[in-house]
């Protein structure tokens, strides 16, 4: 089977035009399943794209989805952040407060800055992606019918309720005890960002709650790495 590169750019990077248009489709249609599915976008809706250097051909195909869907969607470039939670620049905080929805396609993470927080109080929706790469919107994390997510963690969250005491085990040694007396299960951030100043960050499908502190008892080993690779299983 034909590898595709996970990055190129509308150029095509020398691949031929008809592997290039067949790559482009198929980013533009998971980016319009992000539009209809999780934004819920309207025909008509001020639309605004925030992209930085690395992330240029992915908020492209959202313009190119937002625009078939019948909006006329602004999009804005940033130099990339050097950490997540930096702010954007204030021009583009003042942007993102005055459009119905906001994508932030970028290489760190805005969600948790002042721009974010004050788009949803002016109501605009947010959709949140950081680290987003051109294979999730083809057939990764982001290409998924967002409404089923949202039932899923929903009805996950119900089964949960009223628990009161967590207990872990793996293959790999952990066997860890604690109590959830007294706290709930969040489950809002499901991938849905259809209501007036909500905010959601894709990949979503998340559900978690606060342990009471001083209350593990055990053992618990780490085996997993999201960013920095781990030389060995961690234990505590």
């Amino acid at each position: 089977m034909k590898q595709f590169p996970e990055r190129f750019d509308r150029r095509g990077q020398g691949l031929p035009p008809n592997v290039v248009r067949r790559l482009l489709i198929a980013m533009e249609e998971g980016a319009r399943l992000v539009l209809t599915t999780s934004a819920g976008l309207r025909a008509g809706e001020k639309v605004l794209v925030v992209i930085d250097e690395g992330t240029r051909s992915v908020g492209e195909a959202f313009l190119t989805a937002a625009k078939g869907l019948g909006t006329d969607p602004a999009l804005l470039e940033i130099r990339a952040r050097a950490t997540d939670g930096e702010e954007p620049p204030e021009p583009v905080g003042t942007a993102m407060a005055a459009a119905d929805l906001v994508l932030l396609a970028t290489t760190y993470s805005l969600t948790h800055t002042h721009a974010r927080r004050s788009a949803n109080r002016a109501g605009a929706r947010v959709i949140s992606m950081p680290g987003i790469e051109e294979g999730m919107l083809r057939q990764g994390g982001l290409a998924t019918d967002w409404a089923k997510i949202h039932e899923v963690v929903r009805r996950t969250a119900r089964r949960l309720r009223g628990a009161r005491e967590v207990h872990l085990t793996s293959a790999a040694g952990t066997d860890l005890s604690f109590s959830l007396e007294g706290r709930d299960w969040i489950s809002e951030d499901t991938g849905l960002c259809t209501r007036k100043g909500t905010v959601t960050t894709l990949p979503a499908g998340e559900l978690f709650i606060a342990v009471v502190e001083g209350t593990a008892s055990g053992r618990l080993v780490v085996d997993v790495h999201f960013e920095e690779r781990l030389r060995g299983p961690a234990t505590a």
